[in-house]
């Protein structure tokens, strides 16, 4: 165990850190001034802003250098759950939460950037202004059907007036493999399975003069001890990174252009092939262009145009190497059985790693995006001050094409007896060659679009009267078209909304929004719904009674409630909830003489209609508080609660098989969460040379399902009703069985034997000495679903979430780092071939073999795992608080040392502006409850990635 102690740490760096710091170390912005985009045409200053939202500004969103935006602000911002995906380099792309699990028909927070609904995966971190994240129903309330979930608002750079800038920048990466699995090798691999074996009673399969073969690696043809791990990958990759920057402006034009281009060299060891590369690596080319016109005093046209290009490759049949790995045994066959035949059997085929990362040729996708979007403003005041009028028009398509290029290979193996004499070199027989040498393919397509098209028109009113009443309204039309591969992909939707923010002296501040939306995804009849929202902020600073403390130059208090509706589907995407429908099976009837001709399918009712034909609702308070203390310490703290009702769930729990039809969907269900953040940053210029920043943020969110149309349980503790949502459930393990329990020495405990022990029956499965006993939860004296119950947390996302931030710079040299860790999150330790093996047939890790119960090796009170056992076990292979784990931890995401060259040696070029050089770590420290894998991305078989990043960073 790395640490015994996550959840110490994670209470230390929320009551004593609390927020990762969201601007520079010096901010000529004040916290109060800080801009607050919520959709309503108008930036609002924090000040006056009504909502709960926090900003990572452009000097942020860059400190990881990553793929992507998304991976950049990865641990970064409050109320932003962000968890690893991937450590595949082209499918690094995180999961993101508002303020953690919202409803069980997901709870991904719409995207937004520069206005228009995008794919965050795909936008540069080079390229953005800010990254704001929209919390509650008041920051919320404008972006309709799609805004219940949260937003995340990504803005990027536009030009200045009168000035020009060329920045060029160029990072090297060096990307390592964290936690490379240990796989046993062929000499304990065999041992293990002999095991496995006698566990059971049963003969060795390996003689010890085998075993002994594999050891001295004498004849690997015949008895091969292959680390397919080492010989599939390497343990460093290379990414490059070229960006060129041109920005500036005249008296009425402002431009911002950036040119990327990004590569990834992949971990792929031996991939050099006749004119060819099976690596898998990744290619990206972008080019972001933004144009602000003054047409004229009074009108405005804003443009955003980007464009991608990639190219990501990948051995031939798209092959997983890594999840090979974690199956083949290190003996199974050599990686070559002769120089023209590859190892391979009948039992693994074509699994051999090393085989698929060369012999396989290779399989390429094409990405292809067009970005575009343009915004009018035109000035009304000529009807009335303070009028304005804008009308937003977008279009975006994004497609994927392929190319197949696999091809086959030939495979075999040495048939040598495994339970006998050592066979002599040359006295081997290869076993028959099966597949193979094709050629290589040459299929490609389209086969995957998404084309979106989005228009709006709205009238602006801003007006303030007699210095103190500020008022603003907005009234909006918004349409979206969106359109995606398969049938019943197309969706519609409209927004009609209605905006007011009043502000009395600055110091009394109230919203209000009201929005109809209508949806295609809905039934007939519903289609439409309306949500409103209201909101208020009192700013305490600004009354006269506050002018006297000095201590205090930024106090607001702020309350909104919402109810927002959803368009979302019940079940995956039934769009045929609403009606009876029919369907065929492949049972057929023929209707001619001959019984040979025309056949027609059997045609049945599938799914039941609804009866319920509403939507999914989500009711939303929050309670906030902003600050800035002694000039220098900016404080916001939430607490929140959100009611999400009428979530569409199946009622199979409440029909029989007698009902004849699959259960239909009804809106039954009902999901509150609660929580609380608080977040501080504290930056301070010391000196004119020194500067220190430090600051955190800490979220705590609790999920639970109140309602979800569940079957009903013969006990209360197989429930799931009223518990979190992914909550663990499981069988309570009470140790093992151990020799002594086997009472008349057969090998087998019998369930007269448990009966006499007075252990509840457990038959799922023959019971051996090394399984696991379980804790009989009902009282029957029997180990059935029923004796399971809720153990931890959820599995599907931490309940609390954390970051903390640390820089000081001092003439021009600076260090900046920020952390960021979970807590209550439960996982199971399950990863096929790491923590759990049918050894018969797949490989295990030395971890498990070394941990496993054993009476042999005297390993039986202080196992961590059941026997080895030769196949798939119904009584071990379930979860229980025996191979259960607390998935906390914590990261160090991102360390980055700097240097800014001095102005005065700068200034005598006479055309260099800046200089920064800079060398970053990422993800280079995590400590965790797990000694194999990482419990940020436990149960993908790809391992994360730790970097090292050069740069530099010129402008002209």
């Amino acid at each position: 165990m790395k640490t015994k102690n996550i959840f110490m740490l994670t209470l230390l760096a929320g009551t004593t850190l609390p927020a990762m710091a969201q601007h520079d170390i010096v901010d000529s912005v004040a916290y109060k001034d800080q801009k607050v985009d919520i959709g309503a045409n108008r930036l609002f200053s924090r000040e006056q802003s009504t909502g709960a939202v926090s900003v990572i500004s452009n000097k942020d969103v860059n400190k990881r250098g990553a793929r992507n935006i998304g991976n950049n602000i990865l641990g970064s911002g409050s109320g932003l759950v962000s968890l690893d995906g991937s450590g595949l380099f082209h499918a690094q792309n995180p999961t993101f939460y508002i303020r953690g699990i919202q409803s069980s028909s997901g709870s991904t927070p719409l995207i937004i950037v520069d206005g228009v609904e995008r794919a965050i995966e795909n936008v540069v971190a080079e390229d953005v202004e800010s990254v704001q994240i929209l919390k509650d129903a008041a920051a919320t309330a404008l972006y309709g059907y799609k805004g219940a979930n949260g937003v995340l608002i990504v803005t990027t750079k536009h030009g200045d007036y009168n000035s020009k800038s060329i920045t060029f920048s160029y990072d090297h990466v060096f990307s390592y493999l964290n936690n490379k699995p240990k796989m046993a090798d062929a000499a304990t691999y065999a041992s293990a399975v002999n095991e496995a074996y006698r566990n059971q009673g049963e003969a060795s399969v390996y003689s010890d003069a085998v075993i002994n073969a594999y050891k001295n690696g004498t004849n690997p043809l015949y008895y091969p001890n292959v680390n397919w791990a080492d010989e599939t990958f390497r343990d460093v990759s290379h990414n490059n990174r070229f960006n060129l920057e041109f920005k500036g402006g005249s008296n009425n034009f402002r431009y911002y252009t950036n040119v990327q281009l990004l590569t990834n060299k992949g971990f792929v060891k031996n991939f050099e092939n006749d004119g060819y590369s099976t690596q898998n690596k990744y290619t990206r080319g972008t080019l972001r262009s933004n144009m602000d016109i003054d047409l004229g005093p009074k009108t405005k046209l804003h443009t955003h145009l980007y464009g991608l290009l990639t190219e990501q490759s990948q051995p031939g049949s798209q092959a997983d190497l890594w999840s090979m790995i974690y199956q083949v045994p290190a003996n199974a066959f050599p990686i070559k059985a002769t120089s023209a035949v590859w190892g391979g059997n009948t039992q693994y085929t074509t699994n051999n790693p090393v085989a698929q990362s060369q012999a396989a040729a290779y399989y390429k996708n094409h990405q292809r995006a067009l970005y575009a979007d343009l915004l009018l403003e035109q000035d009304l005041s000529s009807i009335t001050e303070g009028l304005k009028g804008s009308a937003q028009l977008g279009y975006d398509t994004w497609s994927n094409v392929y190319e197949n290029h696999s091809k086959t290979y030939r495979y075999s193996y040495y048939a040598v007896n495994n339970n006998g004499d050592v066979v002599p070199d040359g006295e081997g027989a290869l076993a028959a060659v099966e597949g193979s040498d094709s050629n290589m393919g040459t299929a490609s397509n389209n086969n995957s679009w998404i084309r979106r098209c989005v228009w709006n028109l709205a009238l602006n009113y801003d007006r303030t009267f007699a210095e103190k009443h500020n008022v603003y309204g907005q009234l909006k039309y918004d349409y979206e078209y969106n359109d995606q591969t398969g049938t019943n992909t197309s969706i519609y939707r409209h927004n009609i909304s209605l905006f007011g923010h009043y502000g009395y002296d600055n110091r009394y501040l109230f919203d209000v929004a009201f929005v109809e939306s209508a949806s295609n995804r809905l039934a007939p009849g519903s289609k439409w719904a309306f949500s409103p929202t209201f909101s208020a902020a009192w700013n305490i600073s600004n009354e006269a009674f506050m002018k006297n403390v000095k201590c205090i130059d930024f106090l607001k208090l702020r309350v909104s409630w919402g109810n927002k509706q959803l368009d979302v589907l019940p079940g995956d995407n039934v769009w045929t909830y609403y009606n009876q429908f029919y369907l065929m099976d492949a049972a057929s009837y023929p209707f001619d003489a001959t019984y040979t001709g025309t056949q027609w399918g059997n045609t049945y009712l599938g799914t039941a209609m609804s009866l319920s034909q509403g939507h999914e609702q989500s009711s939303k308070f929050n309670l906030g508080l902003d600050a800035t203390l002694f000039g220098s310490l900016n404080l916001s703290a939430d607490v929140y609660y959100q009611n999400r009702y009428d979530i569409w769930y199946s009622t199979a729990g409440s029909y029989s098989s007698v009902f004849g039809l699959d259960a239909p969907y009804e809106n039954v269900g009902r999901i509150t969460s609660k929580g609380f953040e608080f977040s501080a940053d504290y930056s301070k210029k010391l000196n004119k040379n020194l500067t220190f920043s430090v600051g955190g943020s800490l979220t705590v969110n609790k999920t639970i399902v109140n309602r979800q149309a569940e079957s009903p349980q013969l006990f209360a503790n197989t429930s799931s009703t009223g518990k979190r949502y992914g909550q663990a459930f499981g069988y309570i393990a009470n140790g093992f069985f151990q020799k002594s329990d086997d009472l008349d020495g057969n090998g087998i405990i019998s369930e007269a034997e448990m009966k006499q022990l007075g252990y509840p029956i457990q038959n799922a499965t023959t019971i051996y000495p090394g399984d696991v006993k379980y804790v009989d939860l009902t009282g029957d004296d029997k180990i059935d679903s029923n004796d399971r119950q809720a153990i931890g947390y959820s599995t599907t996302a931490p309940d609390l979430y954390y970051n903390f931030h640390l820089g000081v710079e001092y003439k021009g040299f600076g260090v900046d780092a920020m952390f960021q860790g979970v807590g209550k999150w439960t996982g199971f330790k399950t990863t096929n071939g790491l923590y759990r093996s049918a050894v018969a047939t797949n490989t295990l890790s030395q971890y498990l073999y070394e941990n496993s119960w054993s009476a042999e090796r005297g390993n039986t009170d202080q196992a961590l795992f059941p026997r080895l056992s030769t196949v798939s076990n119904a009584n071990n292979d379930v979860n229980s608080t025996l191979n259960m784990f607390d998935r906390s931890y914590l990261k160090l995401r991102y360390v980055e040392a700097y240097y800014y060259l001095p102005k005065t040696v700068l200034d005598k070029t006479n055309f260099i502006k800046n200089v920064k050089l800079y060398v970053r770590g990422t993800d280079l420290f995590t400590t965790d409850h797990l000694d194999q894998a990482d419990a940020a991305s436990y149960g993908t078989t790809q391992p994360l990635t730790k970097s090292l990043q050069l740069g530099a960073a010129v402008t002209f």
